[in-house]
């Protein structure tokens, strides 16, 4: 009876164990899928020609930029436009520059501007700049994303915040008429 018992422990643990290691084999399996979105960027000039988005700052968040920094109290000026600038200058601070930019433009630490760059900073997944045609890509897990850039092209500073809806490989156009702002 004991060898039987025995016998009947190793079968339920086989087939009991081999589904589950096979569920988790395929759920690391599809979490581990990535797709790529690729994506190129320019304004159309008044006279027609097309001017890429050269060497632009592109970042990938999983929230829309304007909610993130609302929730940190950053209300904007005007519109998407400075919540651009603001974070175009952030971005360009490397962590231990942070503690000159404050003291040298008299901000304190707790202000909602730096509470707002943090955030951001937690919500980017992926950053890029663009090549010298305007062109950059992503390689990430499916989901939905927020693409946000901001590039001077000529006298313009251009800014983005498109969603995107990432399920397989996609290529998106960043232009004057998806642009969240254009100074």
């Amino acid at each position: 009876m004991k060898g039987r018992t025995g016998l009947a422990l190793v079968l339920l643990f086989v087939f009991w164990t081999e589904p589950l290691a096979i569920y988790a084999q395929q759920r690391k399996a599809s979490s581990a899928k990535t797709a790529t979105l690729s994506f190129g960027a320019g304004i159309v000039m008044n006279s027609g020609d097309v001017k890429p988005a050269a060497r632009g700052d592109f970042y990938l968040l999983d929230r829309d930029l304007i909610q993130i920094l609302t929730e940190e109290g950053y209300v904007p000026k005007y519109d998407v436009t400075s919540f651009g600038l603001t974070y175009k200058v952030a971005s360009l601070l490397k962590p231990g520059e942070v503690e000159q930019y404050l003291q040298a433009h008299s901000i304190p630490k707790d202000s909602p501007e730096i509470r707002s760059i943090e955030s951001v900073h937690k919500h980017t997944i992926d950053s890029t700049i663009t090549n010298f045609g305007g062109k950059g890509k992503f390689a990430v897990r499916p989901g939905t994303y927020y693409l946000f850039g901001v590039s001077i092209i000529g006298s313009s500073t251009i800014v983005w915040s498109v969603k995107v809806n990432l399920l397989n490989d996609q290529t998106i156009t960043l232009d004057n008429r998806n642009a969240a702002g254009i100074l």
